[in-house]
């Protein structure tokens, strides 16, 4: 009995051991099991962060892809609308992707070359012609200015006839009226040589401007539209008095040479025609003032337009005509 005994107890005490060995064993598994489970979370966790990190980096390129392809398109739109006169037009999607706005870059771009190849082109032709202008107007400038010389000279020339011609004319009037150094024959001469010269270099040159009147009004006249009636009358009688010796002396003259020259007889007409007008205005007590159509620069009907009108016939009026 006694050996049974210590065989139970033996037993027990080993099924105890075992026991507790069991229950330490399973105390180690459940924490290893804890921190396992630890470290799957964290793990979780952190792949959860990197997987929204990669959507983010995803959707931020996504986001720089658009912009680019929509800079791409604008771009392609712009070198469309340069190249439109030049060349074929390009199709261009309106909702393009990087890919499709890189190749209608490509295509733009190639189109741009060619167009900037012809400007070239165009740019060197455009520089040789120049060039060639130059020298042909480097060339030709003596020439003109050969022309331009001579040209000069030739108005001088005709100046210098027409101022001599001019000269003649009074020299010839003079002699044929036999006149004294009257102040109205005077005036009309000093009229007739500087108000008449400034006009006749316009005339050689071919400009047609419109010129300052270069005469004035007669001071005697000028006097008589300035004072009282009596004073007016007084100067008219002189002025009939003196148109009286140029008749006179028109007559003396067409006696001894078989008749008078046509541009004194004018002169004589118009002088009459001024008294007469005087007379008029007065009789009317009116100030008399010079209207010829409203325009005092205009002299039509004055003796320069006589000297002018028989300027040309000069030359065919006999010699003795002017014979003093």
């Amino acid at each position: 009995m006694p050996v049974v005994s210590d065989l139970k107890q033996d037993s027990h005490y080993t099924f105890h051991t075992y026991i507790t060995a069991a229950e330490k064993e399973a105390e180690l598994l459940k924490q290893s099991v804890q921190r396992s489970e630890k470290e799957l979370e964290e793990l979780r966790a952190v792949f959860i962060e990197r997987e929204e990190k990669q959507q983010r980096r995803a959707a931020k390129q996504e986001h720089q892809s658009r912009r680019w392809a929509q800079e791409i398109h604008t771009e392609c739109v712009c070198l469309q609308e340069l190249l439109k006169p030049s060349g074929p037009t390009v199709d261009i999607k309106h909702c393009p992707t990087v890919g499709d706005s890189l190749q209608t870059l490509q295509t733009l771009t190639k189109a741009l070359q060619k167009f900037i190849n012809d400007l070239k082109n165009e740019l060197s032709c455009a520089t040789l012609q120049l060039s060639h202008e130059e020298v042909r107007a480097k060339h030709q400038g003596p020439k003109d200015q050969r022309e331009e010389e001579r040209e000069e000279a030739l108005i001088e020339n005709q100046m210098k006839q027409a101022q001599e011609h001019l000269e003649e004319i009074s020299s010839r009037s003079k002699g044929q009226l036999h006149l004294s150094d009257t102040d109205v024959y005077v005036h009309l001469l000093r009229q007739e040589e500087l108000g008449e010269l400034p006009n006749i270099k316009p005339q050689w040159e071919g400009k047609t401007k419109t010129n300052k009147p270069e005469l004035e009004l007669n001071p005697e006249v000028e006097r008589v539209a300035s004072k009282s009636g009596a004073e007016r009358q007084r100067r008219l009688e002189r002025l009939e008095d003196e148109l009286r010796h140029l008749t006179l002396a028109g007559a003396v003259s067409q006696n001894s040479q078989g008749h008078l020259d046509v541009t004194s007889h004018k002169l004589l007409k118009h002088l009459q025609s001024r008294i007469h007008l005087l007379q008029t205005e007065s009789q009317n007590q009116i100030p008399w003032t010079f209207k010829l159509n409203g325009d005092p620069s205009n002299l039509e009907g004055s003796y320069l337009d006589t000297i002018a009108s028989d300027r040309q016939r000069w030359n065919h009026v006999p010699e003795k005509t002017f014979s003093s």
